[in-house]
């Protein structure tokens, strides 16, 4: 088998010390995904469960 799977650990180390293999910045639409999920959407849950 070879491929990335076959990588030594230093080889790993250093590959991953890359900045293109590091990912981008978030985006505007990352901010809004991760304040749906981790207000809006538990606040209605929990305005749903009262009723």
């Amino acid at each position: 088998m070879t491929g990335k799977r076959d990588l030594q650990p230093e080889e790993r180390l250093n590959a991953i010390m890359l900045e293109e293999n590091q990912g981008g910045d978030l985006q505007t639409k990352d901010y809004v995904y991760y304040f749906l999920l981790g207000v809006v959407f538990p606040g209605l849950l929990l305005i749903w469960g009262w009723y």
